[in-house]
């Protein structure tokens, strides 16, 4: 394995379906030349508005031009995070068996719905959908885009800064890219409404962007709400402070491999932009008195620990950061300590989880040894 390298793993790859579905409401095939420079245009305005003009982009799905930018590239680049996070919800039987009820909250054109139709078509599930937006423009392009893929979902207007009227309960409440644009004035009574809006065993599922200034913003509503008594499933290994918030330019998210259809990698060539890597602040929440069985069985011994950073390595040792105890910690372990029990050690990637047991890790010292043991947990089937 070459140094500091991202363990090889699965790419996240944008279906079939997905693609003719976006063809059909362009028009056109989204790699034509016509469709490239149209959509770049797009982006170019988004990525500006939404990275240096925040204050005054407010309502930009209303505009054609940008609503079209984002249900391609925006939608394409942003629907596959749900899929690893779905992942690990199934393996862990923390879904319902064959599909529930979800509810998409802010859904701009439909990003939250159509990852969660095309997850639950590839894994045999039917679920119930509704998506929601402050914008009825939105909303309405969620239906079309539904409409396209051949998925039932019912749509309407909801404005996530007013108290939310919603009938029912959900097995999932899905938020994708717009807690960051709330004003936290509104936390304290969006977390009692997302309570009542979850089933007894519903799950909140919160991706949101992994730039600093945003993921501080969505980590300090995760905060808020374990100070609630809300339970954190995943990603974090406990249900303490996020520690990434002690420093003033501390942040946290995870990323994941994405094997870029023709028409984004022309977009980007158009753009500047890269999207190899897709990466994304997020959560899973319970609310208070929810039954969540833990990762590791109950007599299981040691921590859990999640990787922060990439893994540096070095000559004769290597060294990563995670977030243990409620704390970020900086560990390293020396090629001389290698055992079979803490070899995974020096195959840990961003984002990863540890199982970690052993004298060096209850000291809290920096270096563990080769009576420690260390081991990735496999998070998805």
């Amino acid at each position: 394995m070459s140094r500091n390298a991202r363990r090889a793993g699965p790419r996240l790859r944008l279906p079939k379906e997905l693609l003719t579905a976006l063809e059909k409401l362009e028009g056109e095939p989204l790699d034509a030349g016509p469709a490239v420079r149209r959509i770049a245009a797009g982006v170019t305005r988004l990525n500006h508005g939404l990275t240096r003009a925040r204050g005054g982009f407010g309502g930009y799905l209303r505009d054609p031009e940008l609503r079209a930018a984002y249900r391609t590239y925006y939608l394409c680049t942003n629907a596959p995070k749900l899929w690893p996070v779905l992942d690990r919800l199934e393996a862990r039987g923390l879904l319902p068996a064959g599909g529930g009820r979800a509810l998409e909250l802010g859904c701009g054109p439909g990003t939250g719905v159509a990852g969660l139709a095309l997850w639950a078509a590839a894994h045999g599930q039917q679920w119930t959908l509704r998506a929601t937006d402050v914008l009825r423009e939105a909303a309405a392009g969620a239906e079309e885009l539904m409409r396209a893929l051949g998925v039932p979902v019912t749509t309407g207007v909801l404005d996530l800064a007013a108290p939310m009227k919603v009938e029912g309960r959900w097995d999932l409440v899905l938020c994708m890219n717009v807690l960051n644009e709330l004003d936290a004035r509104h936390d304290a009574r969006l977390l009692d409404d997302l309570r009542g809006l979850l089933s007894p065993d519903g799950l909140w599922v919160a991706i949101e962007p992994a730039s600093s200034a945003e993921s501080r913003r969505v980590l300090a509503l995760r905060d808020r709400a374990v100070a609630a008594g809300w339970q954190v499933v995943a990603p974090c290994p406990n249900a303490l402070a996020c520690p990434a918030l002690a420093a003033a330019d501390g942040w946290c998210h995870g990323e994941w491999h994405f094997e870029r259809p023709p028409f984004v990698r022309a977009v980007d060539r158009e753009t500047g932009l890269l999207r190899e890597v897709l990466k994304a602040t997020w959560f899973v929440l319970a609310p208070p008195g929810a039954q969540i069985p833990p990762v590791l069985g109950p007599d299981a011994k040691g921590t859990l620990a999640r990787v922060t950073t990439a893994r540096n390595d070095a000559k004769g040792r290597s060294d990563v950061e995670v977030c243990i105890d409620g704390a970020l910690r900086r560990l390293e372990l020396q090629t001389r300590d290698r055992t079979p029990e803490n070899a995974d050690f020096f195959d840990l990637s961003r984002h990863d989880l540890a199982h970690l047991e052993g004298p060096g890790v209850a000291s809290g010292e920096r270096r563990l040894g080769a009576d420690d043991r260390v081991e990735r947990v496999e998070e998805s089937t």
